[in-house]
């Protein structure tokens, strides 16, 4: 997903070249993940969100979370293997391939709502972060231009343009 989808490379030490994973892995994730790389039970650090995804790293099945979720901004993202809710509350049918720019929009009716309320239960259980968490100017870009449900603009922008959005220069700055 634009903005939050991000490929994870880990290597060295006991982690040898294993290829690619389908496994959905957040950010929360690399913490328990470390610790065990470290020889630390990972429940020994409290109740923390995360799931460690060593076994992946060495090879072994595992399987991942059933839903990862993500702030960018004040925007909530969260998505299982099959759709993606934007931070807008639009949803998204996610290709197999991972590639947001083959995900499919899925239009509004019985499905989507049942989709969004699923998906949105899950964003429920994280809190929102403060408008203070971040600077003024940061917060008047993420301006809320539309009403929920849609698919954030963001979003369907870099969908319409294809590739082109790699040679953006907005991506090279901040």
């Amino acid at each position: 997903e634009l903005g939050v989808r991000v490929p994870l490379v880990v290597a060295g030490g006991p982690v040898k070249g294993r290829g690619q994973s389908d496994a959905l892995v957040d950010f929360t994730d690399i913490y328990p993940t470390l610790l065990e790389l470290a020889g630390i039970d990972a429940s020994s650090a409290g109740d923390r969100p995360g799931l460690s995804f060593l076994p992946a790293l060495m090879g072994e099945d595992h399987g991942g979370k059933e839903f990862i979720f993500s702030y960018l901004d004040m925007e909530r993202t969260v998505r299982n293997r099959e759709y993606m809710m934007d931070g807008s509350g639009g949803i998204w049918e996610c290709s197999s391939d991972g590639n947001l720019l083959n995900y499919q929009v899925l239009e509004e009716g019985a499905e989507a709502t049942s989709i969004r309320e699923e998906l949105q239960q899950v964003a429920s259980a994280y809190p929102l972060p403060s408008p203070e968490d971040f600077r003024k100017e940061r917060m008047q870009r993420a301006d809320r231009r539309q009403t929920e449900p849609g698919h954030h603009w963001t979003t369907f922008k870099a969908w319409e343009a294809g590739e082109a959005w790699k040679e953006n220069p907005r991506r090279f700055k901040e």
